[in-house]
């Protein structure tokens, strides 16, 4: 009997676990509202661009996804909604008036001319489009690498454990920077083909490494932890080295808010 019930509340916790790790919608659409806005103040407001609302709408679309969403429950999510917020967000700082019937609303900077404003939206729009396929590749890859389960330590700690639990890289992450290093088609051979086979994996691994923040670490970072661990035969020095790196990095944001 000790035992059914045992099964049973295991399955059970085994069928919570992933309601209780996953990101709320409420969360992922306060995020992705916040992106959002922070967009239009630098689109709209600063640069006096004129956006359509449909781009931004996809925009929120594929932020909420990258941040864990799911995309079943964003799919519902319509303009007039993303429309509404951004109304009350920035009230009389910008205006919202309808560009044709085909292409909908479009978002413009109050202290621009309206004709003016739709003018710049062919601009505009170009480049718009241009980076709207950079900034969907790039939070498709960054959802993906999201999704990873987070680093855990196995036990007993052997390098064939570490290796076997480190995360894969994605076929569509690779691709990325294969296409990004080699173009459409690489071509190498022998020890030029091993050395870009090793950038492509390198460059993959420090994307997921850095994108959840350490929580996730590929192979390629544990083996620098092993080898400084093997070096030295302190764990006092890492403690170091990673404090020198958060100071480095410190440093270079605070170089960049400085203009310098």
């Amino acid at each position: 009997m000790h035992g059914t019930i045992e099964v049973a509340e295991t399955d059970r916790a085994v069928q919570k676990a992933p309601m209780e790790s996953s990101v709320s919608p409420q969360l992922c659409h306060k995020n992705a509202s916040a992106s959002i806005c922070s967009y239009i103040q630098d689109e709209v407001i600063e640069e006096k661009r004129s956006i359509f609302v449909s781009g931004l709408l996809e925009m929120y679309k594929a932020e909420y996804i990258s941040m864990g969403g799911d995309q079943a429950d964003v799919e519902s999510y319509w303009a007039q909604n993303l429309q509404r917020k951004i109304a009350i967000s920035f009230g009389d700082k910008i205006k919202i008036k309808l560009a044709d019937q085909h292409r909908g609303n479009f978002v413009f900077n109050s202290v621009v001319p309206e004709d003016e404003a739709f003018a710049r939206l062919h601009c505009d729009a170009e480049e718009h489009l241009q980076n709207d396929k950079l900034r969907w590749a790039a939070l498709h890859l960054r959802s993906q690498i999201m999704k990873l389960p987070k680093s855990r330590t196995p036990n007993p700690a052997t390098v064939q454990n570490l290796k076997e639990s480190a995360p894969d890289i994605s076929a569509q992450l690779d691709l990325f920077f294969r296409s990004l290093i080699g173009g459409l088609t690489p071509k190498f051979r022998g020890a030029k083909k091993d050395g870009f086979e090793r950038k492509v994996t390198s460059m993959a691994s420090d994307a997921i490494f850095n994108v959840t923040g350490g929580t996730v670490k590929p192979w390629k970072h544990t083996t620098l932890g092993l080898g400084m661990a093997s070096l030295t035969g302190s764990k006092l020095t890492l403690k170091i080295l990673n404090s020198w790196f958060e100071v480095v990095t410190l440093k270079a944001e605070l170089a960049q808010l400085q203009g310098v």
